[in-house]
């Protein structure tokens, strides 16, 4: 459900003995990839200068060396009313280090802005090895309490294998919580050769919403797909 736009697919639902025919929202597609707008150079300083403004201490005691970068990568933008109702905001995640606690593994600081005002800043931590993300992008509210949700899309992968995940993030209050997270894409080796999921999920809206996956390699009939608990640490901070 990004952002940019996406076509509906007609999709037949049968759960507990009830069939309904419902369009449903694209919420993931590895086809579709949000782009990073282009900011200028005095943009990228002044929203990394307020990332470290804000959380710089903390931020710098979790990297190796007690080093942050000197500019750091921008690695996601989203856009969307996060914090409250109909607002105008946009998020910037920024890619900053390996961490003490887990070797090899991303490091993100998210700023959330209103305008020029900053609303929201907050720091993503995975909790595995050779973990790290590489899309950001907005959700139109899919548990209908009044604002987007923040989605962020990572992975993991060694010698052997690797898997791709979806988070989903909600930033209405602080500080901001995960809501779980579904596996969209696997490629392992095993006995019979390589195996790869690749994962279309649709979404339909609710207080609890529901989750239908269709495998793209396998062309599999749609699925229930269920969120589960994310592997990730946030870490609020407290603006001034």
């Amino acid at each position: 459900m990004k952002l940019i736009g996406v076509s509906a697919l007609i999709a037949t639902l049968c759960f507990g003995g009830l069939i309904e025919a419902q369009p449903l929202p694209v919420l993931y597609d590895s086809k579709i990839k949000t782009t990073i707008s282009k900011i200028s150079d005095a943009q990228h300083a002044r929203i990394y200068g307020d990332l470290l403004r804000i959380g710089g201490i903390a931020l710098r005691r979790e990297c190796e060396q007690d080093k942050l970068p000197a500019t750091a990568d921008l690695a996601g933008m989203a856009r969307g009313a996060f914090t409250r109702r109909s607002a105008l905001q946009s998020a910037y995640m920024f890619r900053l280090c390996y961490t003490k606690r887990y070797p090899d593994t991303g490091f993100y600081g998210v700023v959330i802005y209103e305008g020029a005002q900053v609303i929201r800043v907050f720091s993503l931590q995975f909790r595995g090895l050779y973990e790290g993300a590489d899309e950001l992008f907005g959700v139109r509210d899919i548990n209908m309490n009044g604002t987007d949700e923040l989605a962020l899309v990572w992975g993991w992968g060694d010698g052997c294998c690797s898997s791709r995940y979806l988070t989903l993030l909600e930033l209405d209050q602080s500080p901001p919580k995960s809501l779980g997270m579904l596996e969209v894409g696997a490629d392992s080796e095993t006995d019979e050769g390589i195996m790869q999921e690749d994962w279309v999920v649709y979404v339909l809206k609710a207080s609890k919403p529901v989750f239908i996956g269709v495998e793209r390699i396998k062309k599999s009939t749609p699925v229930r797909m269920s969120l589960i608990e994310a592997n990730i640490k946030i870490r609020n901070f407290t603006l001034r």
